[in-house]
């Protein structure tokens, strides 16, 4: 980041800034030297003319890593570690609502420092580009002492610093003092932020042993097929929910990477839950899918892991149609066996109607024997 030494006569709204960090520059001064554990959270202020406004992002840090991320663009924020919201929901929103309203101000300031006729030319389109406003607030433990911490400020990429040899005052002695203790209560705003936003989570982190444990959750690997109309297929390898961020994916031919520009990757993103995602594709052979393994390397694994393709095994029908067609048989078998049993009854009772016609009637044969007796 280089440096602004403002030019004479100054902005008013420069010299606010500047005094600003003339007042919180004991505060940097005392954070010099190697820390243990520190909070760090960067603010970035962006002029957007197309959209008539000003957008901002901030990142917070803990030890380098990552834990919170909030915008400007739809009121968003998210944690970026799993244990990001450790401290309990009611001081994870309120550090949340400390982190936009410190965002708020500083868009206030860089339309100050843009100045009114600047600011009108921009939102009108009639000055090209963008202005940036970059803070970084910072804190530290060092052992069981706590440093009070200090702000740091940047302009378009040049860090402002306070050159009290090039100032030309012209106001007078009465408006600089008010100046002064303007920015002297903002000074104190700035203080109260980082003693209530940055120094006291990090003592909860520190009590909560999250710096101590730093958690890693290994990633969940899925390997899909996704057939297409040619010869060719795609394989995707999916890596999601693992922290910290770091990650490799790569596939594998016959146990040896592919060549380079053959595969489609997403750099990692954030999940929205304090975890990661990515992915990373290849088109195969239709057919040979069986040659390809996504090989995934993450320092939350015991070693590495080896993803494949596996077939589906044959779907089977619905159950409702299993239960139909079993019905239906059961529907045939039955009537089957009744037309069946109803034809063999009929048949048996039309042989036995035949006998019966057949044979002389039994009442008849008995009155020819009584008159054969009567007669003898």
């Amino acid at each position: 980041m280089g440096v602004i030494r403002v030019p004479r006569p100054l902005a008013a709204a420069q010299l606010g800034l500047l005094l600003l960090l003339q007042l919180l520059q004991p505060a940097q001064t005392a954070a010099a030297g190697t820390s243990s554990h520190y909070l760090r959270y960067d603010f970035a202020i962006v002029s957007q003319p197309s959209q008539g406004q000003s957008s901002y992002t901030v990142l917070g840090y803990l030890d380098g890593q990552p834990f919170v991320w909030c915008c400007r663009q739809g009121q968003r924020a998210e944690p970026r570690a799993p244990w990001s919201q450790v401290q309990g929901p009611r001081s994870w929103e309120r550090l949340i609502r400390s982190l936009k309203t410190v965002a708020q101000r500083l868009v206030i300031d860089l339309k100050s420092m843009m100045g009114t006729k600047e600011t009108e030319k921009v939102w009108n389109g009639e000055a090209p580009g963008s202005h940036t406003l970059q803070a970084l607030a910072m804190c530290e433990f060092q052992g069981n002492q706590s440093n009070p911490g200090f702000w740091r400020y940047g302009y378009d990429g040049q860090e402002l610093i306070l050159d009290l040899e090039m100032l030309n005052l012209t106001e007078t002695e009465s408006k600089r003092q008010e100046e002064i203790r303007k920015y002297q209560r903002r000074a104190n705003l700035e203080q109260d932020f980082l003693v209530r936003t940055c120094l006291h989570p990090l003592r909860k982190y520190l009590e909560a042993g999250v710096l101590t444990l730093q958690k890693t959750v290994p990633p969940s690997v899925r390997v899909t097929h996704h057939g297409t109309f040619s010869k060719k297929s795609t394989l995707k390898c999916q890596a999601f929910s693992f922290y910290p961020p770091d990650i490799s994916l790569t596939w594998l031919q016959d146990g040896k990477p592919t060549i380079k520009g053959t595969q489609e990757s997403q750099s990692v993103r954030p999940q929205g839950d304090g975890t990661y995602q990515s992915y990373v594709n290849v088109e195969v052979p239709s057919e040979e899918e069986s040659r390809y393994a996504c090989l995934v390397e993450h320092q939350a694994l015991n070693g590495t892991f080896t993803g494949i393709w596996e077939p589906p095994p044959p779907k089977l029908p619905p159950i409702w149609i299993l239960s139909g067609c079993l019905a239906s048989a059961l529907v045939f078998v039955g009537t089957t066996i009744v037309f069946i049993w109803r034809r063999w009854k009929r048949k048996r009772t039309g042989e036995e109607e035949d006998d019966r016609s057949l044979s002389p009637p039994r009442s008849g044969r008995r009155k020819r024997r009584n008159h054969r007796g009567k007669q003898s």
